[in-house]
């Protein structure tokens, strides 16, 4: 099965659902750290997920008054990597499946009725790799 590579620029987004946290938070562009191209564009690769970090804000349960925290992506779908297609000695990446992604609080949200913060333990959530890349398929 063919699916889109990712390519610099296709945007992460995050889905807004982390455990018992609600995340809000913008898309965001990823960045190809090896030159190879497709029609002008660098062609992603394994390791270049771990560069995108994805402010946003949170709420959870009680504590709606809303708190900051910081997304990264920590491990890819089996799907993403494309071991056949070498780019820079890496494997490429697709489209996919969605990838597992971790959202740290780093200012907490606030429960209104007692003041009292969140405790700002981390949760786990899933993102996806908006591919634009239509001229070229892996697979």
């Amino acid at each position: 099965m063919s699916d889109q590579l990712v390519v610099q620029g296709d945007m992460v987004k995050l889905n807004p659902t982390f455990g018992p946290m609600l995340v809000n938070a913008p898309q965001a562009p990823i960045t190809a750290m090896v030159p190879t191209n497709i029609g002008g564009k660098a062609i992603c690769v394994m390791g270049d997920e771990k560069m995108v970090q994805i402010s946003g804000t949170y709420t959870k349960g009680q504590f709606i008054t809303p708190g900051m925290g910081i997304a990264k992506i920590i491990g890819l779908a089996p799907n993403q990597p494309q071991p056949w297609l070498q780019v820079g000695g890496k494997p490429a990446l697709c489209k996919g499946a969605q990838f597992q992604v971790m959202f740290t609080p780093m200012q907490p949200a606030i429960d209104p009725s007692t003041g009292a913060p969140d405790p700002m333990v981390p949760a786990m959530g899933t993102g996806m790799f908006m591919a634009t890349e239509v001229g070229v398929m892996a697979g």
